[in-house]
């Protein structure tokens, strides 16, 4: 899943149906032939349409992704890694897990 900003997005297609609008701003109505008149009117439509469905969609309660990487120690023989972030332990010492199965960080932050 991808999550998206719904506020920026709308504001995306407000600026579309402004920018489309100015282009038009000049143009006699009265003007324009019945099937132009036509799909004018379905372009605005649209627009104000997918508006109101994006604020009808249904939202998430997304946090921010954390990001660390994995630190890798030997006490008395015994190989471990802990997360950079909650910086608790993990048997053995394999970078093969992408994310932290404690608090979830995505283990691709680059360490120097």
């Amino acid at each position: 899943m991808e999550l998206i900003n719904a506020e920026e997005l709308k504001t995306y297609f407000k600026n579309i149906a402004n920018e489309w609008g100015d282009g038009y701003k000049d143009i006699n109505l009265e003007e324009l032939s019945e099937s132009d008149k036509k799909i004018a009117s379905t372009i605005a439509k649209f627009l104000i349409n997918t508006i109101v469905v994006i604020d009808e969609f249904p939202t998430v309660d997304a946090e921010p992704v954390k990001h660390g990487h994995w630190i890798f120690g030997q006490t008395m023989g015994h190989s471990w890694m802990k997360c950079s972030e909650c910086c608790v332990s993990q048997s053995g010492q394999t970078a093969t897990f992408t994310y932290c199965s404690n608090c979830g960080a995505k283990m691709d932050e680059v360490t120097e």
